[in-house]
């Protein structure tokens, strides 16, 4: 390759670098500002149903002066586990009580959820199903997604 396509290739790049690291610093300075790893996290299952479903892109905060109530939706981390869970708040006192019966130091939180986007995420949970199946039915020679 050379001349204007290398050019070209060499620009799209470099573009391509600085967009990457530009994300990388908005989600760095996101998390630092609402102190919270995951200041956005994509639902993928279905046990908060009516409330949020697979796919609804979710808004966290976490101040470390925040105070959880009977009610709020918290996101929290379970020792051990893979995948962060999303549950209502039930009962508030020095720990947690949330739907799913856990109790919850606040070493567990990653956030509260303060806003929701509707299925805007849902492309992600679809990618990792796909990256989960056969090469052949990523390629298209077979069933995805069922």
């Amino acid at each position: 390759m050379s001349g204007i396509p290398c050019m070209l290739l060499l620009q799209f790049l470099n573009l391509a670098s600085v967009a990457t690291f530009g994300l990388v610093i908005v989600w760095k300075g996101l998390g630092l500002f609402l102190n919270t790893k995951s200041p956005i996290v994509v639902v993928r299952s279905g046990s908060m149903e009516p409330a949020f479903y697979r796919g609804d892109l979710l808004f966290l905060t976490n101040p470390a002066s925040e105070h959880y109530h009977t009610g709020d939706i918290a996101m929290y981390r379970i020792p051990g586990a893979d995948i962060p869970i999303v549950h209502r708040v039930i009962e508030a006192r020095d720990l947690l009580l949330t739907k799913g019966l856990d109790w919850l130091g606040r070493r567990h939180i990653v956030g509260k959820v303060r806003g929701f986007l509707p299925y805007i995420g849902y492309e992600t949970i679809a990618m990792r199903l796909k990256t989960r199946k056969p090469c052949a039915a990523r390629l298209g020679h077979g069933r995805v997604g069922g």
